[in-house]
């Protein structure tokens, strides 16, 4: 029998998820069709249960921390856990429809548990979002940060434990940041650019910044 806590956390889930996502509850799961009141290309089977759910994010709550330092371990869980299972639900490939909590995060998967052969458009895409979540991990290491997903957007407040004097809003659109890595000859050093480069604004006192479809730097203040 799920504990309180456990049912509160589900209850949630359900919330994020949105009015109307819900299709069907099932013995290990509920299968949905829109995530955050947006449609998905497909109906997908999210493999946690009332019983299972707040299990998990305890278990992850400790390495959870340092990505959302400002909130509760538990809490800070639960935001990831959001931005697993929104890259899950993004990269998944056609018939991939379980949706299934892994040491990394969410994993897509077909019904017998095993991963859609990718054509080389969705291996670069599933790449790329791999770079992107690696870009949004390095500042959630060093500090504070909102993530902010349908706008694809963080809000960092603090680096390195010193608190910033105003709050600095990177727009991150993956469309965006996915073209400058597929043009880079190393798109891997690329992240790490970018990296370097919004670190040099942020310095500079820059609060307002975009990565433009160019991939260059759009700064507005």
């Amino acid at each position: 029998m799920p504990s309180t806590e456990d049912q509160v956390l589900y209850a949630r889930l359900l919330t994020a998820i949105g009015e109307g996502g819900v299709v069907e509850q099932t013995a290990d799961g509920v299968v949905i069709d829109a995530f955050e009141d947006n449609s998905l290309m497909q109906l997908m089977h999210l493999r946690v249960t009332p019983a299972s759910f707040g299990p998990l994010l305890r278990s992850t709550a400790g390495r959870s921390a340092s990505a959302f330092p400002d909130v509760e371990p538990l809490e800070a869980a639960w935001q990831l856990f959001l931005v697993h299972l929104d890259a899950a639900i993004q990269t998944a490939a056609p018939g991939e429809t379980e949706l299934v909590p892994t040491p990394d995060g969410v994993g897509s998967f077909r019904p017998d548990l095993t991963r859609v052969p990718r054509t080389p458009e969705q291996e670069d895409q599933w790449i790329n979002q791999q770079r992107y979540d690696r870009l949004i991990q390095h500042f959630a290491d060093r500090g504070g940060v909102e993530v902010h997903l349908e706008a694809q957007t963080l809000v960092l407040r603090e680096l390195d434990g010193q608190e910033l004097p105003r709050p600095v809003r990177v727009r991150l659109p993956f469309r965006a940041l996915s073209d400058r890595f597929r043009r880079a000859d190393d798109p891997d050093s690329a992240v790490d650019g970018l990296i370097r480069e919004l670190e040099t604004e942020i310095g500079a006192g820059r609060t307002d910044m975009e990565v433009r479809a160019d991939g260059s730097i759009h700064v507005g203040k």
